[in-house]
């Protein structure tokens, strides 16, 4: 993998699937990647509280 991509997983509250995705190396991107996967999760009916219990 380059340094200009990052490759991203992760396991979402709600999600059926496990999230892979390849972003542009860079913070804004990713944080736009977590605030959605964020946004998504809510819609599925888990809020912060959820994610708090780790």
């Amino acid at each position: 993998m380059s340094k200009a991509k990052w490759l991203i997983a992760a396991l979402v509250p709600g999600f059926k699937r496990q999230p892979l995705n390849k972003i542009d190396a860079d913070a804004p991107s990713l944080l736009k990647l977590l605030q959605r996967w964020r946004d998504e999760a809510g819609q599925a009916g888990h809020d912060q509280a959820d994610r708090r219990r780790l």
